[in-house]
């Protein structure tokens, strides 16, 4: 099977793909892209079973409903600034989150930092959002778009799913701290996180037709091959489901696709 990850930003510019073909005994990444278009993000996502796209599918449903029914010259019903910010999914991954970090008893994971969800109604990460629903505008025709089916394993494709990749990392002890800096430190530690990972894997990692140090050299690529493990953890069903009084949430809102703590030794 193949997996997609995309690092989607407002626009092509920082975007990155990365695509993955499980083999039997190795993972073969065969691309992995800067500058992405929306036309090469649809066409890979199409040729794939899963792919993990890193934007919000959607905006909390109270922020929804109270900028909806306001009009100039009416009266403002703000809900409360968590319910307007944040989506339910993003209070779910906090938790998860700080809950897999406080399992961990290696001395390492004292320096794995807790994740803070960006919030897509008051963020610029809503420019990426309003850009990926213009791409699952395209997608949603011949793709299925997977929220509240979280955590079952995925029939044949092509299927799309909303990944974070800081939610990840985290769960899988992945030290972060300052790997989004591009400075000769952050190269540092994008090295160290890609051989973390590599290490974690249950498979071995070729590189074929593209080059590993790109994800030493712009974190937007680093983020981009971790999408495509997460995508391929969604679709062997290794995430957190979602919670069964959630599921008509994150049909409205979207859900993060977040991996189990050892799903990396499950790919």
């Amino acid at each position: 099977m193949i997996s997609v990850g995309v690092d989607i930003a407002k626009d092509a510019k920082n975007t990155a793909l990365c695509e993955i073909r499980w083999a039997e005994s190795e993972a073969v990444v065969e691309l992995l892209e800067l500058r992405v278009s929306d036309a090469r993000i649809v066409e890979r996502a199409r040729a794939a079973r899963v792919t993990a796209l890193d934007a919000p599918f959607g905006w909390p449903t109270a922020m929804v409903h109270a900028v909806s029914n306001w009009i100039p010259g009416g009266s403002w019903s703000k809900p409360t600034d968590a319910a307007f910010r944040l989506r339910a999914t993003e209070d779910a991954t906090r938790r998860i989150v700080v809950d897999a970090i406080s399992r961990r008893s290696s001395p390492s994971s004292t320096a794995i930092e807790p994740v803070s969800p960006l919030s897509v109604s008051s963020d610029k990460i809503a420019m990426a959002s309003w850009r990926v629903c213009g791409v699952l505008d395209v997608l949603g025709h011949d793709c299925t778009v997977v929220t509240s089916r979280l955590g079952e394993e995925l029939g044949s494709g092509p299927h799309i799913v909303e990944a974070y990749p800081a939610a990840a990392l985290a769960v899988w002890s992945i030290e972060r701290t300052g790997y989004k800096k591009a400075t000769d430190a952050g190269a540092r530690r994008r090295g160290a996180m890609l051989a973390a990972i590599t290490r974690q894997l249950s498979r071995r990692v070729r590189w074929s037709g593209t080059d590993e140090s790109t994800c030493v050299a712009t974190d937007h690529a680093l983020d981009a091959f971790v999408c495509a493990l997460v995508a391929r953890a969604a679709a062997l069903g290794k995430v957190h489901s979602v919670p069964d009084e959630q599921r008509d949430t994150a049909r409205c809102e979207g859900w993060i696709t977040l991996p189990l703590a050892d799903a990396l030794t499950m790919l």
